[in-house]
């Protein structure tokens, strides 16, 4: 082979390197613009943990339930702390699932205006039922080596009523 064609062999590769960066970074801002991503990663950022899932569930048909686990590496020594750091996080967790749901629901409005047949969707985002049930699971793991096993700690949160929706 000759220089002529490595060359061509090098451009070719970092073209397709920079064209898989680009679609990556485009898949990524269209994921964070999902509402409860945007909220984990707020509360990942808040309170440095990793994994950290949220869902909000039905329970019946008068409420739901948000489920909000997380993987920490702080290892505390009580459980009275445990419970103490897991409901501070769940408030933080409810407060920023509450903003995205808001959130959604404006952008449902928006695109209504823009697409008058998307008001079903903008309909059945405000008749959802409110969230009076936050359960927490909280994993631990040692950041290095494994020289302890890892612990679950599992509690529940009842959130203050919420206003009506408007």
């Amino acid at each position: 082979m000759n220089s002529k064609t490595i060359v061509m062999i090098a451009a070719m590769g970092a073209i397709g390197a920079f064209a898989f960066v680009l679609a990556a970074m485009l898949g990524l801002g269209k994921i964070a613009k999902r509402p409860m991503v945007a909220a984990c990663v707020a509360v990942a950022k808040e309170y440095k943990v990793q994994e950290v899932t949220l869902a909000a569930v039905p329970r019946d048909e008068k409420s739901r339930t948000l489920k909000f686990s997380y993987e920490t590496d702080v290892d505390l020594a009580t459980s009275e702390e445990r419970t103490a750091e897991m409901e501070k996080m769940a408030k933080f967790a409810f407060d920023q699932a509450l903003q995205a749901e808001l959130k959604e629901i404006s952008d449902a409005k928006v695109d209504e205006f823009t697409n008058p047949k998307l008001a079903d969707k903008r309909k059945a985002l405000e008749a959802r039922t409110p969230i009076r049930l936050v359960t927490i699971h909280r994993t631990w793991r040692r950041d290095r080596g494994c020289v302890k096993r890892s612990e679950e700690a599992d509690h529940e949160w009842t959130p203050p009523p919420q206003p009506a929706r408007k």
